[in-house]
């Protein structure tokens, strides 16, 4: 998820939150705390913190021997306004995200599913079972379990915001059944399913449910929150970074995107440090711990008394640290998102294709026609990810693909592991071909399983490398 820091204010949030809209009246005890650690998945100091903030601001008190008893008396029109006001600002996001999910996560969440132990299916039956967690602490749950068996902490990140911010706000309201229409056995039936190993029947039933939801969000808008909206109103982000504060990243990604699009050359030298960090607005240590960065995955070397120089190709084998700590933490990285693209991207694409207009699409020919005068085919994967986190028809997605695509650069020291450019044209270019044919037809589809397929075939060949670098780890999520 994130910090510690942000994570104390996170599960603040949640239960503040679950106080102002009635879910714990005054008098009511919260979970242990140790409880909350567990539902949530954060530390014990994290969770600690989180409540003492609670008593400080006056919504708690804490003793050992009473635990933590709700001391905010909240009469119904206050809960009611706290609720207007935290639904209202955030219209527009969650009706945004609710089209947004089945795209995202149709295939991955069977994909989840296909994954996950016998032990863990036992586990969510008892806890649905025992009947004595809260619903919205259920989810979490749940989603933990499934999503958790493709052990991909960059997507469980992602589930984690959208839970937390989005799914146990509503589910959190005492009278949420009332805008949902589901049976209560539901998540036992999918569970049943995966026992079974019925896929079909499972991807049917994940999805029905995905659109339970947003049908109960919708209903809910539509005859409860019909108040004036704010003008200004919260926007959905995610940060594909554990911790927020890692400029160096960021910086590291920057300069990445500027020599992809040709604005420095193999050969050139990168700016110096002082002048580095004048543009970029950042320190000077934070200019050297980017291009120590650089190094160290073999995109630039330093040259003594001279600067930083951007290294070609052939280059990377002898440079890049492969067996350093942070270089096969990014490479992971890469993989993780690669992992998310391949799962979502067929959905992604029709969806971003479907959505854009002919001169669009003329646009996006042409480009496939200057892939190919150059000889560089290849680049079509590239462009067509790019294309979905611009042109896809809702924010949240093209939000998650500009940080999915973000992440894919860290696998630029894979690039010395894939062959020729000779050998790897004559993989693409017929694939190339039949996408440009799929784009003068108007055929998203066609082109969504054209896109899909060299994703997979990318993977299956940087998975083969990954094992020859005894880089299991980086390997798991793309088998």
């Amino acid at each position: 998820m994130e910090n510690e820091s942000s994570l104390q204010f996170v599960i603040y949030d949640i239960l503040k939150t679950q106080i102002e809209f009635g879910t714990y009246r005054c008098g009511d005890r919260l979970p242990k705390i140790e409880d909350t650690c567990s539902l949530l998945m954060v530390s014990l100091d994290t969770a600690r913190s989180a409540y003492r903030r609670l008593q400080k601001e006056g919504y708690v008190t804490l003793s050992k021997n009473k635990g933590s008893i709700v001391k905010a008396d909240y009469q119904e029109r206050a809960v009611e306004q706290h609720i207007q006001t935290f639904f209202a600002k955030r219209k527009d996001a969650f009706l945004d995200l609710l089209p947004s999910m089945p795209i995202l996560f149709g295939n991955i969440q069977l994909a989840a599913w296909k994954k996950v132990t016998q032990d863990k299916i036992d586990r969510l039956e008892e806890l649905i079972a025992a009947r004595q967690v809260h619903p919205s602490y259920l989810i979490m749950q749940y989603l933990n379990l499934i999503y958790g068996s493709l052990d991909n902490p960059l997507l469980m990140r992602l589930i984690h915001k959208i839970c937390i911010h989005y799914m146990i706000p509503f589910f959190s309201l005492k009278d949420y059944r009332s805008y949902i229409d589901a049976e209560t056995d539901a998540v036992s039936f999918r569970a049943e399913l995966c026992r079974r190993k019925d896929w079909a029947a499972l991807y049917t039933a994940s999805m029905d449910f995905i659109d339970t939801y947003a049908t109960a969000v919708q209903h809910f808008y539509e005859s409860r929150i019909t108040g004036t909206l704010p003008s200004q109103q919260a926007a959905f982000t995610w940060s594909s970074y554990k911790k927020a504060s890692q400029i160096c990243y960021s910086l590291a990604l920057e300069l990445m995107t500027t020599m992809g699009r040709g604005g420095y050359t193999a050969g050139d030298y990168l700016p110096s440090i002082s002048r580095l960090a004048e543009e970029k607005q950042v320190s000077v240590s934070t200019v050297r711990r980017t291009l120590a960065l650089l190094n160290s995955i073999g995109m630039t070397r330093s040259v003594n008394g001279i600067g930083t120089q951007i290294l070609r190709v052939d280059q990377i084998e002898a440079y890049c640290g492969w067996t350093e700590p942070q270089v096969r933490q990014r490479l992971s990285d890469f993989a993780y998102s690669l992992q998310i693209i391949l799962l979502s991207c067929r959905d992604a694409a029709a969806a971003a294709f479907s959505s854009t207009d002919g001169e669009g699409i003329r646009s996006f020919i042409n480009q496939l026609d200057m892939f190919k005068n150059i000889g560089r085919p290849d680049l079509v994967t590239s462009y067509s990810l790019k294309f979905i986190a611009q042109a896809a028809p809702y924010k949240t997605i093209r939000t998650v693909y500009r940080e999915l695509f973000q992440q894919l650069l860290w696998g630029y020291p894979m690039r010395c592991k894939l062959g020729n450019q000779d050998a790897i044209n004559s993989y693409y270019l017929p694939y190339l071909d039949d996408m440009a044919v799929c784009l003068e037809n108007f055929d998203a589809e066609g082109y969504a399983i054209i896109l899909e397929e060299l994703l997979q075939h990318q993977a299956e060949v940087i998975s083969d490398a990954f094992m020859e670098l005894e880089f299991a780890e980086a390997c798991t999520p793309l088998t």
